[in-house]
């Protein structure tokens, strides 16, 4: 959903219990888009990063690792936006 377009956009409330050792990702849709010519970089691929065994050995740096795979898969005229978050 589109924030700031809609007045009132539908939502919901949802619980969830998070174990030692679980990660929560936020992120634009500008991370998984537009990508260049002959280049794929979609949620899959995203979750194989952050599973991967160094973003566990560090957690602290995973966010800029994510970040910098996403800008060198990214056009050099990508006009979405390119965010995310992370907890480790």
């Amino acid at each position: 959903m589109l924030l700031g377009v809609f007045d009132d956009p539908p939502s919901e409330e949802a619980t969830v219990t998070l174990k030692h050792a679980d990660t929560v990702l936020l992120y634009t849709d500008g991370v998984t888009e537009h990508r260049a010519p002959g280049t794929q970089f979609d949620e899959h691929q995203l979750g194989l990063l952050v599973r991967t065994e160094p973003t566990r050995r560090a957690p602290s740096r995973s966010p800029q690792l994510v970040l910098d795979t996403v800008l060198l898969l990214a056009p050099a005229e990508q006009r979405d936006d390119i965010a995310c978050s992370w907890r480790a």
